[in-house]
Protein backbone atom coordinates (compact mmCIF):
# COMPACT_ATOMS: atom_id res chain seq x y z
CA UNK A 1 0.00 0.00 0.00
CA UNK A 2 0.85 3.70 0.25
CA UNK A 3 4.24 4.26 2.10
CA UNK A 4 4.76 8.04 1.61
CA UNK A 5 2.82 11.29 0.86
CA UNK A 6 5.09 10.63 -2.56
CA UNK A 7 3.57 7.23 -3.14
CA UNK A 8 -0.02 8.98 -2.94
CA UNK A 9 1.29 12.57 -5.55
CA UNK A 10 2.61 9.17 -7.70
CA UNK A 11 -0.78 7.67 -7.51
CA UNK A 12 -2.92 11.04 -7.95
CA UNK A 13 -0.83 11.88 -10.62
CA UNK A 14 -1.88 8.67 -12.74
CA UNK A 15 -5.37 9.54 -12.21
CA UNK A 16 -5.55 12.88 -13.30
CA UNK A 17 -3.63 12.07 -16.11
CA UNK A 18 -6.96 9.05 -16.95
CA UNK A 19 -9.18 11.13 -15.70
CA UNK A 20 -9.95 13.66 -18.17
CA UNK A 21 -13.86 13.59 -19.42
CA UNK A 22 -14.75 12.20 -22.52
CA UNK A 23 -14.41 14.86 -25.80
CA UNK A 24 -17.29 15.23 -28.48
CA UNK A 25 -17.42 16.32 -31.95
CA UNK A 26 -17.58 19.99 -31.84
CA UNK A 27 -14.90 20.10 -29.02
CA UNK A 28 -17.87 20.18 -26.33
CA UNK A 29 -16.56 17.83 -23.14
CA UNK A 30 -19.46 16.05 -21.07
CA UNK A 31 -18.50 16.04 -17.16
CA UNK A 32 -19.29 12.67 -15.35
CA UNK A 33 -21.88 12.17 -12.95
CA UNK A 34 -19.72 11.96 -10.21
CA UNK A 35 -18.52 16.00 -10.71
CA UNK A 36 -22.05 16.92 -9.47
CA UNK A 37 -21.03 15.63 -6.08
CA UNK A 38 -17.10 14.68 -4.74
CA UNK A 39 -14.72 13.61 -7.73
CA UNK A 40 -13.05 10.23 -7.45
CA UNK A 41 -10.01 11.60 -7.43
CA UNK A 42 -11.10 13.85 -3.88
CA UNK A 43 -12.38 10.57 -2.78
CA UNK A 44 -9.16 8.67 -3.13
CA UNK A 45 -6.96 11.49 -1.68
CA UNK A 46 -9.30 11.69 1.45
CA UNK A 47 -8.85 7.83 1.94
CA UNK A 48 -5.13 7.74 1.06
CA UNK A 49 -3.99 10.30 3.34
CA UNK A 50 -6.44 8.90 6.44
CA UNK A 51 -4.62 5.19 5.44
CA UNK A 52 -1.11 7.34 6.07
CA UNK A 53 -1.66 9.16 8.63
CA UNK A 54 -2.82 6.01 11.17
CA UNK A 55 -0.41 3.94 9.87
CA UNK A 56 2.53 6.30 10.87
CA UNK A 57 0.59 6.40 13.85
CA UNK A 58 0.47 2.88 14.38
CA UNK A 59 3.71 1.91 13.52
CA UNK A 60 6.74 1.55 15.92
CA UNK A 61 9.37 4.18 16.15
CA UNK A 62 11.89 2.71 13.72
CA UNK A 63 15.29 5.00 15.15
CA UNK A 64 16.23 5.10 18.82
CA UNK A 65 18.03 7.98 20.49
CA UNK A 66 21.35 6.69 21.30
CA UNK A 67 22.80 7.59 24.89
CA UNK A 68 24.85 10.65 24.94
CA UNK A 69 28.16 8.89 25.73
CA UNK A 70 27.42 6.93 22.14
CA UNK A 71 26.90 9.75 20.50
CA UNK A 72 29.79 11.80 21.13
CA UNK A 73 31.70 9.02 20.95
CA UNK A 74 30.85 7.15 17.46
CA UNK A 75 33.27 9.71 15.05
CA UNK A 76 36.22 8.91 15.96
CA UNK A 77 37.80 11.59 17.87
CA UNK A 78 41.54 12.56 18.90
CA UNK A 79 42.70 13.08 21.94
CA UNK A 80 45.94 13.18 23.79
CA UNK A 81 49.24 11.53 22.19
CA UNK A 82 47.38 11.68 19.07
CA UNK A 83 49.88 12.14 16.29
CA UNK A 84 48.21 13.81 13.10
CA UNK A 85 49.65 14.53 9.36
CA UNK A 86 48.62 17.64 8.21
CA UNK A 87 49.17 18.30 4.76
CA UNK A 88 48.53 21.89 2.66
CA UNK A 89 48.25 21.44 -0.94
CA UNK A 90 50.93 23.48 -2.83
CA UNK A 91 52.29 24.66 0.86
CA UNK A 92 55.08 22.65 1.89
CA UNK A 93 56.24 24.69 4.89
CA UNK A 94 52.54 24.51 6.63
CA UNK A 95 52.70 20.76 6.15
CA UNK A 96 53.75 19.00 9.24
CA UNK A 97 53.26 16.12 11.49
CA UNK A 98 52.33 16.82 15.52
CA UNK A 99 51.13 15.13 18.37
CA UNK A 100 48.41 16.33 20.96
CA UNK A 101 49.84 17.36 24.07
CA UNK A 102 48.02 16.09 27.61
CA UNK A 103 46.01 19.74 27.05
CA UNK A 104 44.15 19.23 23.81
CA UNK A 105 46.61 21.20 21.71
CA UNK A 106 49.20 21.00 19.37
CA UNK A 107 52.12 23.37 18.29
CA UNK A 108 51.62 23.66 14.39
CA UNK A 109 54.20 25.46 12.40
CA UNK A 110 53.90 29.58 12.10
CA UNK A 111 50.53 29.49 13.41
CA UNK A 112 51.32 28.33 17.07
CA UNK A 113 49.13 26.50 19.44
CA UNK A 114 45.63 25.08 18.16
CA UNK A 115 43.13 23.25 20.47
CA UNK A 116 42.18 20.18 18.75
CA UNK A 117 41.15 17.46 21.28
CA UNK A 118 37.88 16.02 20.93
CA UNK A 119 37.78 16.92 17.43
CA UNK A 120 37.53 14.55 14.48
CA UNK A 121 40.34 14.39 12.09
CA UNK A 122 37.72 16.43 9.61
CA UNK A 123 37.18 18.97 12.32
CA UNK A 124 40.68 19.36 12.50
CA UNK A 125 41.49 19.88 8.85
CA UNK A 126 38.34 22.70 8.60
CA UNK A 127 39.87 24.45 12.03
CA UNK A 128 43.14 24.89 10.51
CA UNK A 129 41.66 26.03 7.37
CA UNK A 130 40.04 28.74 8.43
CA UNK A 131 42.82 29.78 10.53
CA UNK A 132 45.05 29.61 7.50
CA UNK A 133 42.78 31.35 5.12
CA UNK A 134 43.23 34.78 7.48
CA UNK A 135 46.70 35.30 7.62
CA UNK A 136 48.49 33.09 5.58
CA UNK A 137 46.81 31.38 2.93
CA UNK A 138 44.40 32.66 0.41
CA UNK A 139 42.72 28.95 -0.46
CA UNK A 140 44.19 26.76 1.66
CA UNK A 141 43.42 23.01 1.02
CA UNK A 142 43.87 20.89 3.67
CA UNK A 143 43.61 17.31 5.00
CA UNK A 144 44.72 15.44 7.90
CA UNK A 145 45.07 12.01 8.97
CA UNK A 146 46.23 9.85 11.75
CA UNK A 147 49.17 8.36 12.15
CA UNK A 148 48.20 6.66 15.70
CA UNK A 149 45.20 7.29 17.53
CA UNK A 150 47.23 6.98 20.65
CA UNK A 151 46.90 4.65 23.51
CA UNK A 152 43.84 3.49 26.02
CA UNK A 153 44.42 2.03 29.45
CA UNK A 154 43.14 -1.52 30.47
CA UNK A 155 43.13 -2.22 34.74
CA UNK A 156 41.24 -4.65 37.11
CA UNK A 157 40.25 -8.05 36.60
CA UNK A 158 41.94 -8.78 33.08
CA UNK A 159 44.83 -10.97 32.25
CA UNK A 160 47.22 -8.70 30.83
CA UNK A 161 46.32 -5.23 32.33
CA UNK A 162 48.49 -1.83 31.26
CA UNK A 163 48.16 0.51 27.82
CA UNK A 164 47.21 -0.92 24.46
CA UNK A 165 47.15 1.16 21.53
CA UNK A 166 44.15 3.18 20.42
CA UNK A 167 42.41 1.65 16.92
CA UNK A 168 39.38 3.18 15.34
CA UNK A 169 36.15 2.81 16.23
CA UNK A 170 37.69 0.55 19.43
CA UNK A 171 35.46 -0.19 22.19
CA UNK A 172 35.26 -0.74 25.99
CA UNK A 173 35.24 -4.37 25.19
CA UNK A 174 37.88 -4.39 22.10
CA UNK A 175 39.76 -2.80 25.05
CA UNK A 176 39.22 -5.62 27.30
CA UNK A 177 40.02 -8.81 24.75
CA UNK A 178 43.12 -6.97 23.67
CA UNK A 179 43.88 -6.91 27.50
CA UNK A 180 43.82 -10.89 27.43
CA UNK A 181 40.17 -10.75 28.59
CA UNK A 182 38.26 -11.51 31.81
CA UNK A 183 40.65 -13.47 34.47
CA UNK A 184 38.99 -15.99 36.70
CA UNK A 185 38.54 -13.19 39.70
CA UNK A 186 36.04 -11.16 37.71
CA UNK A 187 33.43 -10.81 39.63
CA UNK A 188 30.69 -9.98 36.50
CA UNK A 189 29.24 -6.66 38.07
CA UNK A 190 30.65 -3.45 35.67
CA UNK A 191 33.11 -2.01 33.71
CA UNK A 192 34.02 1.38 34.52
CA UNK A 193 35.58 4.10 31.55
CA UNK A 194 37.31 6.83 33.27
CA UNK A 195 37.72 9.94 30.78
CA UNK A 196 39.39 13.34 31.61
CA UNK A 197 40.00 16.57 29.97
CA UNK A 198 40.37 19.70 30.44
CA UNK A 199 40.22 19.53 33.89
CA UNK A 200 37.39 17.07 34.59
CA UNK A 201 36.97 13.84 35.11
CA UNK A 202 33.96 11.69 34.22
CA UNK A 203 33.19 8.14 35.18
CA UNK A 204 31.22 6.13 33.08
CA UNK A 205 29.65 3.14 34.04
CA UNK A 206 28.91 0.23 31.74
CA UNK A 207 27.10 -3.15 32.59
CA UNK A 208 28.58 -6.98 31.93
CA UNK A 209 26.39 -9.17 30.86
CA UNK A 210 26.47 -12.64 30.17
CA UNK A 211 25.41 -13.59 26.48
CA UNK A 212 24.18 -17.35 25.34
CA UNK A 213 27.05 -18.69 24.65
CA UNK A 214 28.71 -17.85 28.43
CA UNK A 215 30.63 -15.17 27.19
CA UNK A 216 30.97 -11.97 28.93
CA UNK A 217 29.29 -8.63 26.55
CA UNK A 218 29.83 -4.80 27.52
CA UNK A 219 27.04 -2.89 26.91
CA UNK A 220 25.98 -0.45 26.01
CA UNK A 221 28.63 -0.58 23.31
CA UNK A 222 30.95 2.66 24.50
CA UNK A 223 33.33 4.19 21.89
CA UNK A 224 37.01 4.63 23.57
CA UNK A 225 38.38 7.87 23.22
CA UNK A 226 42.63 9.01 23.60
CA UNK A 227 43.52 8.58 26.84
CA UNK A 228 40.45 6.63 28.54
CA UNK A 229 40.85 4.32 31.08
CA UNK A 230 38.74 0.91 31.16
CA UNK A 231 38.52 -0.51 34.64
CA UNK A 232 37.05 -3.90 35.20
CA UNK A 233 35.78 -5.17 38.78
Amino acid sequence: MFQTIRDIEVALAFINKHESPPEYPGGARLLPKSSRGRRPRDLFCFFALSFLLLSCASSPERSKKLPAEMVESIAARVGPHTRLSIYVYDEPELTDEVVVARDGFIHYSFVGKIKVSGLTPKQVAWKITNILKKDYVKYPQVVVTVKEWGRVYVFGQVRNPGSIPLKEGFTAMDAIVEAGGFDALTTRESVDVIREGEGTKKIISLLLKEVSTGQLEVTPRLYLMPNDTVVVK
